[in-house]
């Protein structure tokens, strides 16, 4: 009968999740559901200075907020410090390990250890090489190289998909494996994510938690299509893909093994494509928190959804739609001096305005396309001007602006009442 395939997660809650975490965690939660395998999570916190309950929350809530749910844990590293000591004092016992001024250290062999990586290939290294080193501190907690082992062990791991950071350790955890006379899981290791300007991904590119990217207004759907495509690409080369579509393709074979950079324009487009495309009354709900600061009673949810569709053309993320649709509320309008000064201070533009406040008075406010007509109209009624000359001046009056959502849209939403008073700058 064929192994169950088994894989995890291990992050520690030293900090919000990362993207890089995430992709880990993404493409073994895929690997299991490809495979009718089971998806592990473990918390690794035996850094007991630095781990913090909120980072542990903030871990299980970024995996829930892209859609990964776990079948198995959360196993924390810190409520398993016996199981680590009983393994130690039997490499001990058996002369594999030994006493160090209060700390226990594995005895490192001196040997060719080989293992065929899935993603990197065949890989080779000389144990003789390296030093002894310590698997239990003197503080009782284990080090990460001997409580990866013991945990994956005892928790039937098949396959540890992980960053090719960790491919230095993997000769001392074979090591480890070996002398507890264990089974080894197969290794695959994917390439590291690089900003676009080809160095470590750091804040000082941007957002580098996985919910700092939620809380911006990225779409989980959209962010897990961009992650899935960080050093894995689809076989028929169609990049937007629902995670469904992406796991029933996923194989780890098709891993690249060059680094993968993250190019946050991608991801706005990609996002900005998601927002475009999902029903308008899924984006209006979950644009929700971002128009909290806005006077919504002014508008029927129906009015909202007209709303959120004339101004989602343009958004790369959903807290953009703050600043999007702030003309749409209140009775004034806030004109920038530049604006004011090119496009309304003209003598031209005030009699357009003065033309189009009369006009205004006969407009069908409760009729978007009856607007289309009117407007369509009032710019021939306007010529010899040119339909900039005419509308731009409108447009800055009414918005603020001199471009942004379908006029017709923006007049029947304003109403009356807020279009004549603002024309009357």
């Amino acid at each position: 009968m064929e192994k169950e395939v088994r894989v995890r997660i291990a992050p520690s809650p030293t900090g919000n999740l990362h993207v890089g975490t995430a992709r880990a965690a993404l493409f073994n939660w895929m690997y299991a559901r490809k495979n009718n395998g089971k998806f592990i999570l473990r918390i690794e916190d035996t850094d007991l200075e630095r781990s913090e309950e909120r980072y542990v929350r903030n871990i299980f809530d970024s995996l829930r907020s892209i859609g990964l749910e776990w079948d198995e844990g959360p196993y924390k590293q810190s409520e398993r410090l016996d199981i680590y000591k009983n393994y130690a004092e039997k490499l001990v016992k058996s002369g594999q390990a030994y006493h160090f001024e209060g700390a226990i250290k594995f005895k490192t062999p001196s040997k060719t250890v080989k293992f065929n990586d899935i993603i990197k290939g065949e890989l080779e290294f000389d144990t003789g090489l390296m030093d002894d080193f310590v698997i239990i501190k003197s503080n009782g907690t284990p080090s990460y190289n001997f409580a990866v082992v013991i945990d994956d062990m005892e928790m039937g791991i098949t396959h540890v998909i992980r960053g090719e950071d960790h491919i230095s350790n993997t000769p001392r955890q074979i090591a480890v494996y070996e002398a507890l006379g264990a089974e080894l899981p197969q290794f695959a290791h994917m390439s590291m994510i690089l900003a676009p300007d080809r160095t470590k991904l750091s804040k000082r590119h941007g957002a580098t938690a996985v919910s700092e990217f939620i809380e911006q207004g990225y779409l989980s759907e959209a962010f897990v299509n961009f992650l899935a495509l960080l050093g894995w690409s689809p076989s028929d080369g169609e990049e937007i893909k629902s995670l469904q579509q992406i796991t029933e393709d996923f194989e780890l074979g098709r891993l690249s093994s060059s680094p993968a950079i993250f190019e946050f324009d991608k991801l706005n487009w990609m996002n900005g494509l998601y927002i475009r495309t999902l029903p308008v009354a899924e984006i209006t709900q979950r644009a929700a928190k971002y128009l909290k600061g806005h006077e919504l009673t002014e508008y029927s949810q129906e009015q909202l959804e007209t709303m959120v569709d004339a101004v989602r053309g343009n958004l790369a993320k959903l807290d953009e739609i703050t600043e999007a649709v702030s003309y749409f509320f209140g009775g004034d309008v806030v004109i920038d001096e530049e604006i004011r000064k090119t496009v309304l201070d003209t003598e031209e533009s005030r009699n357009v305005l003065l033309k189009f406040a009369e006009f205004a008075q006969k407009i069908d406010y409760n009729n978007p396309e009856k607007i289309h007509e009117q407007l369509g109209e009032f710019r021939q009624k306007m010529k010899p001007l040119k339909p900039k000359q005419v509308m731009w001046p409108v447009r800055a009056a009414l918005t603020g602006r001199t471009h942004g959502a379908d006029m017709a849209v923006i007049i029947g939403l304003l109403g009356r009442g807020k279009v004549i008073r603002r024309l009357s700058i």
